[in-house]
């Protein structure tokens, strides 16, 4: 899915906000803001409505909300005093002004993946590793998630009978909401997709990783590893 407004087109897909054809940069957690204001378009969205699509309902303070929001805003060239995008509605939350028109390019990106041609039906299966999660306590560990998320998706692509969806795709769709996400999914053809988190428990790290069917959302494979510092050093010679 792409939503085009002005000079800009955010692809879901491709987890990219452009400018004509210039990407823009864009962190995650804005990323995932501008694709909810986008997709209710025209309609007031209250500040609840944005935690619990954007931050997955974690309690998070109005200043959170705000830097996301003014990173939307300087993203799009929007003047916070007078924005012409993102319009604030004083004591409420937001609304996104402007025409927007969506593009479904599913069937378009089935095409080009296979030359034009519809897919083989025992072809190999497509799967996407979103980024891992970790506890909301520690944002000094992203880095050692990150690492892991890294390994994941480089030891699948090791597989001749996986198609794995490069990286600069697939962890661009950690932040989506559930329905941007499935859109994104259908259009990258993805048939599979790997979640996982890593929480601590006194001295043990816990990893666990889920596979799932991507268009039911119906889990088919699960595991989970208690790991200690030390095993963890072993992998990532960096103290986590």
């Amino acid at each position: 899915m792409e939503y085009a407004f002005g000079d800009f087109t955010l692809d879901l897909a491709r987890g990219e906000l452009r400018c004509g054809a210039r990407p823009v940069a864009l962190e995650p957690r804005a990323f995932a803001l501008l694709a909810h204001m986008l997709e209710h378009q025209g309609r007031l969205v209250e500040k609840d409505e944005l935690i619990a699509s954007v931050w997955g309902g974690r309690i998070v303070s109005d200043a959170a909300i705000s830097t996301a929001i003014k990173a939307v805003r300087r993203a799009l060239g929007d003047d916070g005093s007078a924005p012409v995008w993102l319009k604030t509605v004083r004591g409420r939350g937001f609304r996104f002004d402007g025409a927007v028109e969506r593009r479904d390019k599913a069937e378009e990106g089935r095409e080009e993946r296979s030359g034009g041609k519809a897919l083989a039906p025992n072809s190999p299966p497509t799967i996407v590793v979103l980024p891992f999660s970790h506890s909301p306590d520690n944002d000094e560990r992203r880095w050692l998630i990150d690492a892991i998320s890294d390994d994941v998706l480089t030891g699948l692509s090791l597989f001749r009978d996986l198609r794995v969806i490069s990286r600069l795709t697939s962890f661009g769709l950690g932040n989506l909401s559930s329905t941007a996400l499935s859109q994104a999914l259908a259009e990258l053809g993805a048939d599979y997709m790997v979640e996982g988190s890593l929480r601590k428990q006194g001295a043990v790290f816990r990893l666990s990783v889920a596979l799932s069917d991507a268009k039911s959302g119906q889990q088919v494979w699960g595991g989970r590893w208690d790991l200690s510092r030390e095993a963890l050093q072993d992998l990532f010679p960096v103290d986590p």
